[in-house]
């Protein structure tokens, strides 16, 4: 049930047709933007099946924690929401066309090795929405902001090279939808079939682009 308040709006004078379709479209304007905020929910990323994200250095995700335990750090600061992954990592969401928008901060945690590089991709049906620079250990966390409209399927990829056991840390991902809440689902490729090389150098992705990105996007490593 959407509830609004009244909006004190300035006297019209009598005759004034214009001056009246003029508040009436004030009137319009404003219960639709109310009607708007008030149906749209957010989801935690966090707070989905983390069962589901697929990463190569790591049994499991659990929330509001770094990958193998801990607080999440970045930066030298600790946060209280979000995921940590190991290595290569990827999880897909089914937005099913509702999600208005995703917002989050990234980082590389402050418990990876020296040589952790971490660049972070947001991918929507198979197209890249969003290429993060490569970002290093005891770096600030980045904020992002992505417009998910009439996106189906969500990935969220974390893309590593020069240490291949480095952690990345999703801190605070928030989806904005409507209707019924997102669900995460199952990737293709799986973890098994696609193995990271072990190397470590700072110069290109230890991720295979099929396995961190899934064979419908062309490339994650450009």
């Amino acid at each position: 049930m959407c509830i609004f308040r009244r909006q004190q709006l300035g006297p019209v004078e009598p005759g004034d047709r214009r001056g009246s379709l003029h508040v009436a479209s004030r009137v319009v304007a404003w219960m639709l933007g109310s009607a708007v905020a008030l149906s749209a929910a957010e989801s935690r990323v966090d707070q989905l099946d983390l069962r589901e994200v697929q990463q190569a250095y790591a049994p499991a995700s659990h929330p509001g924690e770094a990958s193998g335990g801990g607080p999440l750090r970045v930066g030298r600061k600790t946060f209280s929401t979000g995921f940590g992954t190991s290595g290569c990592s990827r999880i897909e969401i089914d937005l099913g066309g509702r999600a208005e928008s995703l917002s989050a901060q990234t980082g590389v945690d402050d418990t990876s090795g020296s040589l952790a590089t971490v660049r972070f991709l947001v991918v929507g049906d198979g197209r890249v929405l969003f290429r993060g620079g490569w970002q290093q250990r005891y770096g600030p966390a980045v904020p992002l902001q992505v417009d998910l409209r009439g996106v189906q399927r969500l990935a969220l990829v974390a893309d590593v090279r020069g240490e291949p056991y480095a952690r990345a840390d999703w801190i605070a991902p928030v989806i904005l939808h409507s209707g019924a809440p997102p669900v995460a689902v199952t990737p293709e490729p799986a973890v098994g079939r696609f193995w990271p090389r072990r190397r470590r150098s700072r110069r290109g992705s230890t991720c295979p682009r099929r396995w961190a990105c899934g064979p419908a996007i062309p490339s994650c490593n450009g």
